[in-house]
């Protein structure tokens, strides 16, 4: 589901930023899905050795949370044939979803990190009627833009392992997570309204 969402979202900013802006990025994405640093602490993403300027926008999630503003305690749903199915209550979920610039080139890290910031200005809200790739995968994802003291971006750069970036933090809030497993199913419970209506009519 997760990555569903965040390969949806990459693959329309690629798309976004080709048509922005043509003459520079027509023909590549430069949009990437990916850690920034590997196990070693080196960055994923290094200048070329031919002399070319490379330039990525990464997509890198580091926090998940649940969001139990919503959290949904029923675990009781009736089906069409009149059964009672049980399974375990929806999960709400928040991704924090760092953006980061890199270019060989500052000017240019700015200039795309803008275009991030216009992509998600334009569509802030995915759902599968229009994200059709997020058909059966998420109902709805809300993106916010979080701002960062200086003191919680040192500490996210420091989680990180790497050196500051141009970057953008975004919130997408209310990811359901429901993998429909029942856990039983049976007929509803009567006895105790039957007992109920019983001792009524004795009254």
């Amino acid at each position: 589901m997760i990555n569903r969402l965040l390969i949806a979202i990459r693959n329309e900013l690629n798309e976004f930023i080709k048509v922005k802006d043509p003459t520079n990025f027509d023909t590549q994405d430069i949009v990437v899905l990916s850690n920034l640093v590997d196990q070693n602490g080196k960055l994923v993403f290094t200048t070329s050795t031919n002399n070319q300027s490379e330039h990525k926008i990464v997509i890198t999630l580091v926090n998940v949370e649940e969001d139990r503003t919503f959290k949904d305690q029923t675990n009781f749903k009736k089906t069409a044939q009149h059964s009672v199915i049980t399974r375990n209550p929806d999960i709400y979920i928040n991704l924090s979803v760092l953006f980061t610039a890199y270019s060989t080139s500052y000017e240019t890290s700015l200039l795309i990190l803008g275009y991030v910031i216009g992509f998600f200005q334009m569509k802030n809200f995915f759902n599968p009627q229009n994200t059709p790739a997020l058909m059966g995968v998420v109902e709805n994802a809300s993106v916010i833009l979080e701002t960062l003291s200086a003191e919680q971006n040192n500490h996210l750069w420091g989680y990180l392992g790497a050196k500051y970036m141009p970057s953008l933090v975004y919130r997408m809030k209310m990811l359901t997570v429901q993998e429909g497993q029942i856990q039983t199913e049976g007929p509803p419970v009567t006895k105790i309204m039957e007992k109920f209506e019983e001792k009524n009519n004795q009254v």
